[in-house]
């Protein structure tokens, strides 16, 4: 029994360790749902879970080597290395990462209901079981939610994305077009733009949506480069900007005088 309750800390764990990551990094227009009442509220009730598990297992067994943290962090490392990692995605990829990774720890606690119940479990630790999955898969239900609501979105997020950048380029294009027809484009107020209107899950997505408000020639012009998801927000605007100012330089330049 001192195994299964050694393998259960482990991934347990591991669920604190995930979802407090994905706390940490989420991001997008959904930030402060997903940031506190979504991937922090999970985390919080799995890190208080712990306690009842390891003094289940430790009341249960005698063995207070449950309870030391070596062992099973070694362990949760290593189940933490099997799941898709929340850093360095965007909102959408954390939402469905973290529906799958849910989904397997309920799955795994019915594994685990079926190794106690062979080895002689407890009404107690029943209970105890019992109560965690039925509230994980609570957790579930809300992350499959969310899953299916962002995937919705996209369709429209990346409509509304076609609208902003048409109206930055128009006004950039307007405001260099007035005040400096013989100048340098106005980078700076691109930014600005860009910085005020878009967030990072906006932007990671826009290649596409950059070329067909831009048109030709400027396909010949400019690098839609795959690589924009993997960039920071930091880069990625530094990127996009770039597109903004060789297309609003092509219009400057072709209606000057």
């Amino acid at each position: 029994m001192e195994h299964i309750f050694r393998q259960w800390i482990g991934m347990h764990r591991a669920m604190i360790a995930w979802f407090h990551a994905a706390h940490h990094v989420t991001k997008g227009t959904g930030f402060g749902g997903d940031h506190v009442n979504l991937y922090g509220e999970i985390y919080t009730k799995l890190d208080e879970d712990l306690d009842g598990i390891i003094e289940k297992g430790i009341g249960l067994t005698g063995d207070e080597t449950l309870a030391d943290p070596v062992s099973s962090l070694s362990l949760a490392a290593t189940l933490l290395s099997q799941q898709p990692a929340s850093a360095n995605q965007d909102a959408e990829t954390i939402a469905s990462n973290a529906f799958e990774v849910i989904k397997y720890y309920v799955t795994s606690i019915e594994s685990t209901y079926a190794q106690f119940e062979a080895a002689g479990m407890s009404l107690g630790l029943d209970d105890l079981l019992q109560g965690l999955a039925n509230q994980y898969e609570t957790y579930v239900y809300l992350l499959q939610q969310r899953s299916r609501t962002v995937s919705l979105q996209k369709e429209n997020i990346m409509k509304i994305t076609k609208t902003q950048l048409r109206k930055i380029i128009s006004e950039a294009v307007h405001d260099d077009g007035q005040s400096n027809m013989i100048g340098p484009v106005n980078l700076t107020y691109i930014h600005q733009q860009i910085d005020e209107k878009m967030e990072h899950d906006l932007l990671a997505g826009i290649q596409d949506t950059v070329a067909d408000a831009m048109n030709d020639p400027m396909s010949e012009i400019c690098d839609y480069g795959a690589e924009a998801e993997s960039l920071g927000y930091g880069d990625l605007m530094e990127q996009v900007a770039q597109w903004f100012e060789d297309y609003i330089a092509h219009c400057v330049n072709q209606y000057r005088p």
